[in-house]
């Protein structure tokens, strides 16, 4: 199958945002492209190393006049002029990073696949220790095995090698996350060898018939708010109407675990309790 079955005619704007990147995947046959792109992200997220907290980029990006105009048409249900205004926040600011998260997840709801994994990986490269990425890398590999799906006449072998690599993806997670509860505990262990030890005294004798003088007082009972999915909402679009920061997904998403299997396994309709 000739390359030029799969060339696509991307919109202007994006074509020179994409630049060099579309011409790169567009070489060799395009599932095998979409793998090769994978494995680059996946080496950069590993290897790369962020000097800013992402978070705290991600927060001053939310207050960029175009990225609050394009949520705003965005909660007003137009999304093509949301569209509009996070590429031009792109286009005045290239070294932004959000609007690829809000463009990607309008193009992954659209099922515009190749959009959609464009603007997410993009995010990724350029924020590689974000608390988000887990989720946008389940929603790139999915994106890729959806498009890959969607072809008339799919390369032989590529759904094969997609779902290896989605395998070994997990893999690498699970590994990551024993690391990091390793790393958790000695660095517990070191402060507490690190903590002077307390000089120990006899205890008073106490008798054990004398009433307590003063009770413990129970713990304040914390107020939790309750929030309905609406048709279009996701995980991060409710952080940031709760708390005004879509990177407090995970927030919402740990405190409704009997609810929800994934980030994206939210209905319409379902009450969320918001912490």
């Amino acid at each position: 199958m000739s390359n030029d079955e799969f060339a696509l005619d991307l919109p202007p704007r994006l074509t020179r945002l994409t630049g060099p990147w579309y011409e790169r995947v567009m070489q060799g046959s395009f599932a095998i492209s979409l793998i090769r792109l994978g494995l680059i992200s996946g080496l950069m997220l590993v290897f790369a190393g962020g000097c800013r907290n992402p978070e705290r980029l991600d927060r001053r990006e939310e207050r960029d006049p175009l990225v609050m105009r394009g949520d705003a048409r965005q909660r007003a249900g137009d999304l093509d002029g949301a569209i509009k205004n996070y590429m031009r926040a792109l286009e005045r600011r290239p070294q932004m990073a959000l609007p690829h998260v809000k463009l990607g997840l309008i193009y992954k709801d659209r099922r515009e696949h190749l959009l959609a994994i464009y603007h997410l990986t993009r995010y990724m490269e350029m924020r590689p220790t974000a608390a988000k990425n887990d989720m946008l890398r389940q929603l790139v590999i999915r994106a890729q095995n959806q498009f890959v799906a969607s072809l008339p006449n799919p390369p032989e072998g590529a759904l094969e090698e997609i779902a290896l690599l989605e395998r070994e993806n997990q893999s690498l997670r699970v590994e990551v996350a024993d690391l990091r509860q390793q790393v958790r505990t000695l660095r517990e262990a070191v402060q507490q060898q690190s903590a002077a030890p307390p000089v120990a005294r006899p205890a008073p004798a106490v008798d054990a018939r004398a009433p307590s003088s003063r009770p413990s007082a129970p713990p304040e009972a914390q107020e939790l708010r309750t929030y309905i999915v609406r048709r279009g909402d996701t995980l991060s679009r409710i952080a940031s109407q709760v708390y005004g920061d879509s990177t407090q997904w995970r927030r919402i998403f740990e405190a409704n675990r009997g609810i929800l299997q994934s980030p994206e396994s939210l209905r319409e309709g379902q009450e969320l309790v918001i912490p």
